[in-house]
C-alpha cells in the first residue's frame, strides 16, 4: 500500500527526485542525491563526470543534477535531475561509502576534458583510505596535477 500521497506532500516529507521522498529529519547531501539515483536506476553503471569530481573533493561547475554512466544506449534515461553520459567498457570504478564511482583520475580527466581552458581546480581527498584498503593507489593533490598538466 505505501505512504499516502497526501503524507508524502506534507511536512514530513522531502521530495529527492520524481518519484523518491525521504524524511524530512534527513540531511539532503551530494552523496545521498547519488546513492539514491543508482538505486533508482538499475541500468546505470557508475556515478560520474560533475557529481563524481564534487564527491572526491574537487570543484566542478554547478550542477543541480547527478551525472551517473549507463550501461548501454538504450538504456539511457530522461529523468528530471539526472544526467546520463553513455559509459565505455573502459571506465575505471569503485565504490566509496556505497556509491559505484569513477576513480579520482578518470573523474577529474573526463571533467578536464570538458572544461575549456582544460583547467581544474583539485582539493583533497575523501575516501583515501578506503582506495588504500582496496588496494587503490592514493593520489594527493600535488600527484595528480602532475598527470593533469
Amino acid at each position: 500500500m505505501g505512504i499516502p500521497l497526501f503524507d508524502l506532500l506534507g511536512p514530513d516529507f522531502i521530495r529527492l527526485f520524481h518519484d523518491t521522498y525521504i524524511a524530512s529529519g534527513q540531511m539532503v547531501t551530494l552523496r545521498l542525491r547519488a546513492r539514491t539515483i543508482m538505486k533508482r536506476l538499475p541500468a546505470a553503471t557508475h556515478v560520474s563526470h560533475h557529481t563524481a569530481v564534487r564527491l572526491w573533493g574537487g570543484v566542478a561547475p554547478d550542477s543541480a543534477d547527478i551525472h551517473v554512466c549507463m550501461a548501454s544506449r538504450e538504456a539511457r534515461c530522461r529523468r528530471a535531475g539526472v544526467a546520463a553520459h553513455l559509459g565505455t567498457i573502459t571506465a575505471q570504478t569503485t565504490i566509496c561509502d556505497g556509491v559505484p564511482i569513477s576513480i579520482p583520475e578518470q573523474a577529474f580527466l573526463v571533467r578536464s576534458n570538458a572544461t575549456r581552458n582544460g583547467r581544474i581546480e583539485l582539493h583533497s581527498w575523501t575516501c583515501a583510505e578506503k582506495r588504500q584498503a582496496e588496494g587503490l593507489a592514493v593520489h594527493r593533490k600535488d600527484d595528480l596535477a602532475d598527470v593533469l598538466s
